[in-house]
This record gives structure tokens, C-alpha cells and sequence, in this order.
């Protein structure tokens, strides 16, 4: 187990340094040998981890900055358990927990917990109610881990525990308590309330019992599992989520370690059009029904929408999952595993289309090439949309091709050229706006007003008789061309001439340009006076046709040709909320196409 796992680390090392994750960017390596980046970090591989202490059913990395050494776990996982919990009412479904006792027969009378923190319930704190010699009802609210209120209804006396899901009918494998080694299950939240009723209007007594059949399975042997983790690595090395990054990045850190898992084990030959699981090997004698189709996932990995419909909207809590195919419905969307399964099912839609174009080798290497641009690309903590972006600036350095094929099916999964991502501060991924377009994406970034016509004090102030510029910052953040584009700026104040409509047939995508339109004020024009400048900018092709505008505000000076002192807050532009806007550039004669730098995009807060 030890030397698969660590055979499988270095050849994925050795894989993704051919795509740039290097020393210089921040790859983990005993000695870097002079070629950047910080040594003395080799990624440390637990086999087997917490084998004899109860760790079962999952793997973690934990992925510190460069300099700081990277560790991979590896656990066994367990076989099928048989369990069942018989009460006054009924029999609801159950889970055992990952740790502690697996084989019980157990019946006793059930007592609630209270503790002394709000909510009195959850067992997250020394317990206050009698639980001593008694089955401990617990419901979990997420303010703890299991762990920590299985071991303080250990601490209190339970012999036994309950725990009831706060948030979901469809009961999770709770991790539980090794430590504390007393029987338990976990039951949904419906099922939960009933059961609760129950004891609240008297005595109840339940039966819990757990058995298991067949063998432990070791993860360290399911190059999926091993590679999923390193996804974990490769996302987190090379893009920063943040100390509290959202919903957003941490589901696709989960959604990295999937499809580059899936990626790997892709050859040609394989049925692309067929259903691919995570985890099959790893799973293989648990309790998951259909466990090769499934795989760890609610749906299969499928290009095929009567398999996996899933899209853009269903990282949402709102957005119920799609309907008329088989399906494991487990958490809210926006659980970090189920938001990483919508990304890991668009990566996978994307990968194929350039597989179908070149062939799974070669769709490999270009892939990992790409993957590595986009996350150096991004930006911190991006959202699905950025990340979207990143990575097709990153195919467009290559292969224009490649990048409008990957756009294209991009927005086959809902995220086209007009979607927008769901607030970054949005713990349920609220308010997503599906695009199945390929569209240019106009937006209006900086503007300034300067006094740097031939008469004037040339101060940075524009006084009554003074001509100028007014300068603006005009990206496409699409991925096609915006056609027939013109910017006009507009104001009502007094004696104020502005120059004429600039007009621009091509704006290519991912370009950014500084523009300049000539302005005069008058000699008799009113001094000291906040004048405002309006700009807009429309063309064809875009996401929004209406176009996109920003106000400038500025001061005038007191008095023509007198000097002023800057004042700090005299200019100030206020971009529209439309529309991504990037990161300004030097002024340029022309729009470039696919200019890298315009990439390092921020579309939502």
C-alpha cells in the first residue's frame, strides 16, 4: 500500500512539472536545485493512516505554503455495515459512524441532551442533562464536529448515542469517536423530529444494532482516492482560496481532485460517452448500492445528459437537482463535495470536447497545461466564473481552437459567456445566473480626467478654460468578439465640451484598452464645482446590448490658469455592476487580442 501511494505521488509530480507546477511555482521537493521557489517541503504520505485508532472512509491533504511540508492520509476503508435502530417510532434508516464500534446489539432508554451554549441540543458542550447509563439523543448542528460530541456524552455517561442530522433526511456517516468507543448511528432529520417528540412526552427505549460483513478495503490502493488528494495539493499550491475562502473554491478544490482523477485514468479507446465513478476500488465492499456506476457521487461522470444533467445552477441550495435519472441526492448543493461535483462534471465536459479534437493523449497534456495556466492565472479565491475565464485565457495562449471548443461546452453545463457566479460571501451559492451562450462581455473600468491639453497649469485639475482628457478602460471579458462597439461620453454640466463618440468595429475577447476622448471647459464655466461625466459603451454580439456605463465625478478649479492643491477625493469613477472588470492596462494604440494580463478578472464580491 505504502509504495503504491508513493509511486503514485511522484509520478504524478513528475506528470504536472511537465505543465508547469515546478519549483518556481510552488511545487513541494526536498531540494528545488536552484531553480526558484522555497525547498525543504517534500510532501509527507501517511499509508494506512489512523488504522489502529478507528480513521476510516475518506483521505485528507493538508496543503500549507510553499517552504512547509504538504501531508497526504490515506485510510482504510470499511466493509458494508448492516444497521438498524427500532423505536416507538419506527425503524429509520441508519448510519453507523466512521469510528468506533462497528459490531452492537443495544437497548436502552434514550435521554435528550442539553448542554449550557445555544443550541442546547447539539452535545457541543459539557453536557448538562442526565444521559448517564442511557442512550444520548443528540441533533448535530454543525457548530462540532461528531468527534467532540460523541466524546462529551461519552464524558457525561451515555453508553450509546443517537445522532440526529439537523439539516438533511438523508442520513450522513458521521466520523463518531474512536476515543470515546461506545455504539452509535446517525439518522435523518425527519426521522430525527419524530423521534425526539417521543422521548420529550415520555419514556422511550430503542434498540441499536450494527454488523459488518466482508473485508477492509485500503485506499492507498485506489489511484482514483490518490489522486483526488493531489488535486487537492496541485488547486491549493497553486491558487489561493484564502484563509476563509467561499463556497465557491472550496467546491472546486473537491472538483479538482475529481476530474484529475478522472483525467488520468483516461486512454484512448475508452467509451467517453459512458459513466465514470470516483472511488470504485475503495468502495467496492460498502454499503453504496451500484457503487461502479456511482462511484462516491450523487450521479456518475457522464457526458450523457440522460445520465448527468447536472449544471451551472445546481451549486445552489435553491435549484433542485435535475430529475428522471438515477441519482444518490445526499447534503445541500452547496456542500463543498457537491459544488466540487458540478465543476468536476463541467472539467469533464470540457476535456472531452478537446479529446474529441485530438485524441485522449494528447487532450491529457494540453489539459494539464491548461489547468496550470488557469490557477497561476486566477485570481484569489476565485469564483466559477473567474476560474472559467482563467483557464480559457490559458487554452487561448495555445490554441484559439481549443479555447472556443472549451467555451463552448462550458456553456453546454449552464456557464457560458453570460453567467454570473453567486456572491463570494454566499455560504449557499444564492443567486447563480445560467448562460448557455458564447457572447463578448463588454465592461468599463477606470476613467480619470486630466488637464493636459496645450493651455493650462497642468495641476491634474481641469479649470474654466483649460482643455483635457477624459480616459477610460474598455475590456471584453467574453469569448468572441465585440463588433461595432462605441463609447460616448455625456455630461450636463455647464460649459462643458465633450469630444465626439469613438467607434471601434472589433473588440477581441479577453482585450483591454485605454481610450481617450478630448474635453474643454469653457473660460466662464462655473469654478469649484463637481461636475459629472457619464460614459457608455454598447456594440453587437455582447451580454449585455443595452451596453454598460460609469459616472465620473470631478472637481473644476477655482479660477482659470491658477494653480490648486490635489485634491485627494476630486476623482472618483463608480463601474457599473455589470459586467467584469479588468485589471487596467498601459494606454495602447489598439485592442490586443487575448492578452494574458487582462485575465486576472473580479466578477463578483
Amino acid at each position: 500500500a505504502a509504495v503504491n501511494t508513493f509511486f503514485m505521488v511522484n509520478w504524478l509530480h513528475d506528470w504536472w512539472y511537465d505543465s508547469g507546477f515546478t519549483e518556481a511555482t510552488a511545487n513541494a521537493q526536498l531540494d528545488n536545485l536552484g531553480r526558484g521557489g522555497v525547498a525543504g517541503d517534500p510532501l509527507l504520505i501517511q499509508a494506512q493512516a489512523g488504522a489502529n485508532t478507528g480513521l476510516r472512509n475518506n483521505a485528507d491533504m493538508a496543503t500549507p505554503a510553499d517552504g512547509a511540508r504538504p501531508r497526504m492520509r490515506m485510510f482504510l476503508w470499511t466493509a458494508g455495515t448492516l444497521t438498524s435502530l427500532i423505536s416507538p417510532t419506527g425503524t429509520p434508516h441508519s448510519e453507523a459512524f466512521a469510528a468506533g464500534p462497528r459490531n452492537f446489539d443495544l437497548t436502552a432508554d434514550v435521554a435528550a441532551v442539553t448542554d449550557g451554549t445555544a443550541p442546547f441540543d447539539d452535545g457541543c458542550e459539557t453536557i448538562t442533562s442526565n444521559v448517564a447509563g442511557k442512550i444520548a439523543f443528540v441533533t448535530f448542528s454543525g457548530v462540532c464536529g461528531s468527534l467532540a460530541t460523541v466524546n462529551n456524552v461519552k464524558a457525561a455517561g451515555a453508553i450509546g448515542v443517537i445522532l440526529a442530522d439537523g439539516a438533511q433526511d438523508d442520513p450522513r456517516a458521521f466520523a463518531g469517536s474512536a476515543a470515546a468507543n461506545i455504539p452509535g448511528l446517525a439518522i435523518g432529520k425527519t426521522d430525527g423530529l419524530a423521534l425526539a417528540a417521543a422521548i420529550a412526552a415520555g419514556p422511550v427505549t430503542v434498540e441499536l444494532t450494527s454488523s459488518v460483513a466482508g473485508t477492509e478495503r485500503d485506499g492507498d490502493l485506489d489511484n482514483g482516492v490518490v489522486a483526488h488528494e493531489w488535486g487537492h495539493y496541485l488547486h491549493h499550491r497553486l491558487e489561493n482560496c484564502g484563509g476563509t475562502g467561499s463556497q465557491q473554491c472550496a467546491g472546486m478544490s473537491e472538483g479538482w481532485g475529481d476530474f484529475d482523477a478522472m483525467m488520468m485514468m483516461a486512454r484512448d479507446g475508452d467509451n467517453r460517452d459512458g459513466t465514470f465513478g470516483e472511488g470504485v476500488y475503495a468502495l467496492l465492499d460498502g454499503v453504496t448500492p451500484d457503487v461502479g456506476y456511482f462511484g462516491i457521487r450523487r450521479f456518475p461522470y457522464s457526458r450523457d445528459r440522460t445520465k448527468n444533467d447536472l449544471s451551472f445552477r445546481h451549486i445552489g441550495n435553491e435549484n433542485p437537482l435535475p430529475t428522471g435519472m438515477p441519482g444518490h441526492p445526499g447534503g445541500v448543493n452547496s456542500e463543498v463535495h457537491n459544488t466540487g461535483e458540478i465543476w468536476a462534471t463541467m472539467m469533464w465536459e470540457v476535456f472531452n470536447v478537446v479529446a474529441d479534437a485530438h485524441g485522449v493523449t494528447v487532450a491529457r497534456r494540453r489539459m494539464s497545461d491548461y489547468i496550470v495556466g488557469g490557477l497561476l492565472l486566477s485570481p484569489r479565491n476565485p469564483s466559477f466564473t473567474e476560474q472559467r475565464d482563467a483557464i480559457l485565457v490559458a487554452a487561448s495562449a495555445l490554441d484559439t481552437d481549443d479555447m472556443l471548443l472549451m467555451g463552448a461546452a462550458f456553456a453546454d453545463r449552464g456557464i457560458g459567456s453570460c453567467a454570473v457566479s453567486p456572491a463570494k460571501t454566499s455560504t449557499v451559492n444564492a443567486g447563480v445566473v445560467e448562460s448557455g451562450t458564447l457572447a463578448a462581455k463588454l465592461a468599463l473600468g477606470t476613467a480619470t480626467l486630466t488637464d493636459d491639453g496645450p493651455k493650462g497649469d497642468h495641476d491634474g485639475i481641469l479649470d474654466p478654460g483649460e482643455s483635457g482628457t477624459l480616459r477610460v478602460t474598455l475590456a471584453n471579458n467574453g469569448i468572441i468578439a465585440a463588433e461595432n462597439v462605441t463609447i460616448t461620453a455625456t455630461s450636463t454640466a455647464t460649459g462643458i465640451k465633450l469630444g465626439a463618440p469613438l467607434s471601434i468595429p472589433l473588440v477581441q475577447p479577453f482585450s483591454s484598452s485605454t481610450l481617450a476622448i478630448s474635453v474643454s471647459l469653457a473660460a466662464n464655466a462655473p469654478t469649484n464645482t463637481v461636475i459629472t461625466i457619464n460614459i457608455h459603451a454598447a456594440g453587437d454580439f455582447t451580454c449585455n446590448p443595452g451596453g454598460v456605463d460609469i459616472s465620473l465625478m470631478a472637481l473644476t478649479g477655482a479660477n482659470p490658469m491658477a494653480p490648486q492643491p490635489p485634491d485627494p477625493t476630486a476623482l472618483a469613477s463608480t463601474p457599473a455592476a455589470e459586467g467584469v472588470i479588468a485589471t487596467q492596462l498601459a494606454p495602447t494604440a489598439s485592442l490586443r487580442p487575448f492578452d494574458v494580463q487582462a485575465c486576472i478578472l473580479n466578477d463578483t464580491p
